[in-house]
């Protein structure tokens, strides 16, 4: 089994409580801890303000460690953009069928979709950046 598939379906919350129920920023955030032990400070941002949310996950002291990539792989995070600003986050994953973003929508929980789906769903854009410890603390 995928180590996603364990977290599909899990429900959304406006103040998620992991591993039951999670928002977007929390959802990648639970990842990078449990998945590759790496830690970053609480969102603590109003779920309802998407503008404040994705300023505090932009300002989080360890955004610094991650670098846009071109060729995504599993683990990096992905951003989404309606416009010109991201205002969605998710964890890539590789499956047998390609690709993969794993996210976490309200009204919908984690589900996973494909980089097609997502631009279907009107995300224009997609850009995946890497931490720096990813392939080096890789867990299970």
């Amino acid at each position: 089994m995928h180590w996603a598939e364990e977290l599909i379906g899990k429900k959304w919350a406006r103040k998620p409580n992991p591993p039951v129920t999670y928002n977007c920023g929390e959802l990648v955030r639970h990842i990078y801890k449990t998945r590759l032990g790496i830690d970053s400070p609480d969102i603590v941002a109003d779920p309802a303000n998407l503008r404040a949310v994705l300023g505090d996950v932009r300002n989080l002291a360890r955004y610094g460690e991650f670098a846009v990539v071109e060729a995504p792989r599993e683990y990096d995070v992905v951003w989404m953009f309606r416009r010109s600003d991201p205002d969605h986050i998710g964890v890539y994953v590789e499956t047998a069928d390609g690709g993969m973003v794993l996210h976490c929508l309200r009204g919908f929980g984690v589900v996973l979709d494909s980089p097609f789906e997502l631009r279907a769903q009107g995300w224009k854009s997609l850009q995946y950046m890497r931490h720096s410890m990813v392939g080096v603390a890789e867990c299970c």
